[in-house]
């Protein structure tokens, strides 16, 4: 019995952090089914939107007090999405008249325990009355809980788009997010028309992403059920040196048995795609095409013929819906838990004209540093 036990334990200590990860960097719940059992969410999610796609009005008393506001940015300080989110911010907290001050920090897309740590300690020995999260992972759970269950600072997530259900007890102010899923529906119903029947479809995600994750595997499902196969799939680094590697090794194995079919290489992330197209420059190949992604503008063009489609998430919306949700809570308005954000698609059969005012749309404060 003694010894039974101790081999519980041991294979416990094992496969805990896998099953930790999985509970926490990325959610069974998905937003429809949210949606479907808490009916009053609609009508603030709605109202919230308005606000959102709406000129800013400014806040309707005199403030008391300065707020101070964490953010918490996965990536680093020269990251154009960190860039754009900030200007984006800055901007619309000035249009709304709204005193903060701002404090920011930044995390590696890979952070070690100790400098997450470091970074919510700073964050638990301020005085914040909001944080903005940009994203959770593995070791960034366990503090963010603890400021949840305190309920100080407020906290809003980035980048989920949907709730987490060990959090019901203690949810954050808001989640933002986009609604990945009925992004690659959008995407995977284009390319099923764009691609001919014959075409090799290959898929190149990132190893251990949620975000990476999420699209492909609603990507490759909506695919199949479309009657479409993957002929092959890699799970690299999200680099554009791993995605290179990845797209000639593609390229080579596709050259070698369907040379004159249709290719595309559906890369899951910016990096990646800009990797593919490295990789494309090199062969000089014909018929193989690739999808980009808005965080990659400055790198590629719109009217790149190996581009089959530009997915372009509301970046700007993102931040903007972060200070809303700030105004709306000081001004003690009701706000939904979950409020995601739609995304358009830039497809090759697109005029110029369309994707100014696509553009428009997207970087709505943020324009000039995406495309300078």
């Amino acid at each position: 019995m003694l010894l039974r036990s101790r081999f519980f334990c041991l294979v416990s200590l094992f496969i805990s952090p896998l099953l930790w990860g999985y509970t926490y960097d990325q959610t069974d719940y998905t937003l429809q089914r949210f949606l479907e059992e808490n009916s009053g969410e609609q009508p603030l999610l709605d109202q919230l939107s308005v606000r959102v796609s709406s000129p800013p009005v400014p806040l309707n008393f005199i403030q008391t007090k300065t707020l101070l506001i964490g953010m918490i940015f996965t990536g680093t300080e020269s990251d154009l999405e960190n860039r754009a989110w900030l200007v984006a911010f800055k901007k619309r907290m000035q249009a709304l008249r709204i005193d903060y001050r701002l404090d920011v920090f930044y995390l590696s897309d890979t952070p070690t325990a100790a400098r997450v740590a470091s970074v919510y300690e700073s964050v638990r020995n301020s005085s914040f009355d909001y944080l903005i999260v940009d994203g959770v992972n593995e070791y960034s759970r366990g503090p963010i809980e603890r400021l949840l269950k305190r309920n100080s600072p407020r906290v809003i997530m980035l980048n989920v788009s949907s709730p987490f259900r060990a959090w019901r007890l203690h949810s954050p102010l808001v989640y933002v997010g986009v609604d990945h899923t009925q992004a690659m529906n959008r995407l995977s119903s284009y390319l099923n028309r764009r691609l001919e029947r014959e075409a090799t479809i290959d898929v190149i995600s990132v190893e251990g992403s949620y975000l990476s994750d999420a699209r492909c595997r609603v990507f490759v499902n909506q695919l199949k059920n479309m009657g479409r196969s993957i002929s092959a799939h890699y799970s690299v680094q999200d680099s554009r040196q791993a995605g290179k590697r990845a797209a000639l090794s593609l390229l080579k194995r596709h050259n070698a048995q369907k040379k004159d079919v249709e290719h595309f290489i559906f890369s899951c992330t910016p990096a990646i795609s800009t990797g593919v197209l490295l990789a494309l420059d090199d062969h000089k190949v014909e018929q193989t095409y690739t999808n980009s992604w808005s965080g990659q503008l400055p790198h590629t063009t719109a009217d790149d013929r190996r581009v089959l489609v530009t997915v372009l998430g509301m970046h700007d919306n993102m931040a903007i819906t972060s200070a809303e949700v700030i105004k709306a809570n000081i001004e003690s308005r009701l706000l939904p838990t979950v409020y995601v954000e739609p995304i358009q698609l830039f497809t090759q059969d697109m005029d110029q004209q369309t994707l100014n005012l696509m553009y428009e749309q997207v970087f709505r404060y943020s324009r000039s540093i995406w495309l300078h």
